[in-house]
């Protein structure tokens, strides 16, 4: 099944609040993932690089009716997976800019294909106006995403 990133929102100060119910429990669970127990929701954006995070809904190519999956990614290159209109984490997520099952209990051929076809998704997701804004962000994904197609290549010979 091939991903498709859409529908980005910019989580920051400014709209914290509006966030919806699922979406504000979803953004908590994600910040105590990334940043410790003890983080309060509303001191998560002060953990980050940029004070935002990016939530994305994830789709089958196919079928762009209904997302699939919801991800919150925070500092450009780290991510939690949900499914859709949940606050179920899928066991997949990203560190360092690779997604990957989170730990042994998520380890399953499923959920390996599953991080591929995220982290493919990712990396061709439609470009946004913060990311082109921002030049620090843009230049760290460009540098990752050229680092995996030439580990692909390395990997392809």
């Amino acid at each position: 099944m091939e991903l498709v990133f859409k529908n980005f929102y910019l989580v920051d100060e400014e709209n914290l609040e509006d966030l919806t119910g699922v979406m504000r429990a979803q953004f908590e669970i994600a910040g105590r993932l990334c940043y410790g127990e003890e983080v309060a929701f509303d001191t998560i954006l002060y953990e980050t690089y940029e004070a935002n995070c990016e939530f994305w809904e994830v789709f089958d190519s196919q079928a762009l009716d209904n997302p699939l999956y919801e991800v919150w990614v925070f500092d450009v290159d780290t991510a939690v997976v949900f499914w859709a209109g949940t606050t179920n984490d899928t066991g997949v997520g990203m560190i360092q800019g690779d997604f990957d099952p989170m730990d042994k209990l998520y380890d399953t051929p499923e959920n390996r294909q599953l991080a591929q076809a995220l982290g493919k998704a990712f990396y061709n997701r439609q470009p946004t106006n913060h990311l082109a804004d921002e030049g620090a962000a843009q230049t760290y994904q460009n540098a990752l995403k050229n680092i995996k197609q030439q580990d692909n290549e390395t990997n392809d010979e």
